[in-house]
């Protein structure tokens, strides 16, 4: 058993007692603000009551000889009492702990609005690229949009010609070329004209002759 301090009443507070008690040896155990002061006259039955008062959290702090348990207690509170210089100096050390906390607090509390700052610049940057790419692509999709509307206008108005015999498109016309294409560039077109004209793929079987007339014209001379 560890004991931190012995204290004694003194012979002037021993002879102020009416009753002259015989002093007893007591252990003084604390949990927090509790305090229990067991009577070690009978050491058997002591050790028991301190075993279990150990198994509950309380922890012996002092060994205190006096009259009487109740005043065994004042004992250790008088022996721990701190004078008004040392509570002066307690009080100033919380403080300061208290301030150094606040500080790392602070300190904390900037890095984590500087990392909020960074990542709603990083989000504000991205949206705006974001938004300029959505804005882009947007732009892209109008104008395709308008080049096939004017496209299929062509087409139409290709048909209705053809339809009616008023035509009188060359081969290089027909197969949308201004000057003679390469071999492979015919070939290009003409595959890609057959897409839009053939019947099977719900094109003018008119319009398909021609373009296969114009297509063979051409081969034969490039």
């Amino acid at each position: 058993m560890k004991i931190d301090k012995k204290v004694q009443l003194s012979h002037a507070s021993i002879k102020a007692n009416t009753k002259h008690r015989l002093n007893n040896d007591y252990t003084i155990l604390t949990r927090g603000e509790d305090i229990k002061a067991v009577n070690c006259s009978d050491l058997s039955v002591a050790e028991e009551v301190i075993t279990d008062l150990k198994s509950v959290g309380f922890t012996v702090v002092m060994q205190i000889v006096a009259i009487s348990r109740n005043n065994a207690i004042v004992e250790y509170k008088e022996s721990i009492k701190l004078s008004p210089i040392e509570e002066a100096n307690l009080t100033i050390r919380k403080a300061n702990q208290r301030i150094s906390d606040l500080k790392l607090e602070s300190q904390l509390q900037d890095e984590k609005l500087n990392r909020l700052r960074n990542t709603k610049a990083i989000t504000e940057e991205r949206l705006t690229y974001a938004l300029e790419a959505k804005r882009k692509l947007e732009s892209e999709m109008g104008n395709l949009k308008a080049t096939i509307v004017m496209k299929e206008n062509e087409i139409n108005l290709l048909k209705l010609k053809l339809r009616s015999g008023s035509a009188s498109l060359s081969d290089l016309q027909l197969l949308g070329f201004k000057h003679n294409p390469t071999l492979s560039d015919l070939k290009v077109k003409y595959k890609r004209l057959t897409t839009i004209y053939h019947p099977d793929k719900g094109g003018c079987d008119v319009m398909m002759a021609k373009i296969n007339s114009a297509y063979t014209r051409l081969r034969a001379v490039t």
